[in-house]
């Protein structure tokens, strides 16, 4: 159950930063009137935003990866 949790885990965080660079784009064109500047801004601060919150998620979800993959390297074998 644990490992399904984490691989879905790992879906949803790709599905939350292409929201989050959309919304963000949209976002910008919508508040600034130039409407190509606008939507320019809002995907950089919508790409920066997604790099941070699902780039850290990425990293631990990838700790987890390696941290398992270890112990089943080093377990005694019977």
């Amino acid at each position: 159950m644990n490992a399904f949790l984490a691989e879905l885990l790992r879906f949803f965080n790709a599905v939350v930063a292409i929201v989050i660079v959309v919304f963000c784009t949209a976002a910008g064109a919508i508040m600034r009137d130039d409407g190509i500047g606008g939507a320019l801004l809002g995907l950089a601060a919508g790409l920066l935003f997604a790099v941070i919150i699902c780039g850290i998620l990425a990293t631990l979800i990838d700790i987890r990866s390696q941290l398992r993959t270890i112990a089943q390297n080093t377990a005694p074998k019977a």
